[in-house]
């Protein structure tokens, strides 16, 4: 009997980035003292008090929902779970360096701007979480959405390596009027000399 337990159990779900970070992100709110357990967060942003210890136990991921709660609810800084090198707590802004924003009632808009995203698959994950989460009748717009935001970001690159390449030629140039102007110097040094010696 045991042995057929065993077997329909399901195996344990790898987590993505995402939901690897929100479980850091709430072991910090515990060892900051800013919630006292697992359970008072997920009764706090109003979710099953077992969401967290599923996530570990059988790899369940957190909702779009869930996640905006908690970063509502604890000011936290959105970044931190899309992006590297973050810092969880926002620092003295309503509007974070990754361009995440956060509006008067203190409801954080989640969306993927400049930056790493642990590359395309997790920019790609949380896309395809959202779109299942939204009726049918959004999903074409939403893919849109999606396929226009990978294309400014590779306009993005491109105005970006315009920019190294600009300031690599600036940089030229001012060596050359430099260069110019200690030549003119010379020139005029040369050409007063002369004159002198007229004189």
């Amino acid at each position: 009997m045991a042995t057929e337990k065993a077997s329909d159990k399901s195996p344990k779900k790898e987590l993505n980035a995402v939901d690897r970070r929100y479980l850091k992100a709430v072991d910090i709110l515990i060892a900051t003292g800013k919630a006292k357990s697992h359970s008072e967060i997920c009764a706090t942003i109003g979710a099953d008090r077992s969401i967290i210890a599923k996530m570990k136990s059988i790899g369940r991921s957190i909702t779009i929902q869930q996640l905006e709660a908690t970063i509502t609810t604890y000011g936290l800084n959105s970044a931190f779970f899309f992006y590297d090198d973050r810092e969880l707590f926002i620092q003295n802004s309503s509007r974070d360096t990754a361009g995440m924003t956060a509006n008067g009632d203190n409801n954080c808009m989640l969306h993927v701007g400049q930056g790493n995203i642990e590359g395309n698959v997790l920019y790609r994950q949380v896309a395809q979480q959202i779109i299942n989460q939204t009726p049918p009748e959004l999903h074409d717009k939403i893919n849109t959405l999606v396929q226009e935001t990978g294309r400014i970001k590779k306009m993005a690159d491109s105005y970006r390596q315009e920019v190294i390449e600009l300031k690599a030629e600036k940089s030229d140039l001012q060596r050359d009027l430099y260069k110019t102007n200690k030549e003119l110097h010379q020139i005029k040094d040369e050409l007063l000399n002369v004159f002198r010696g007229k004189n």
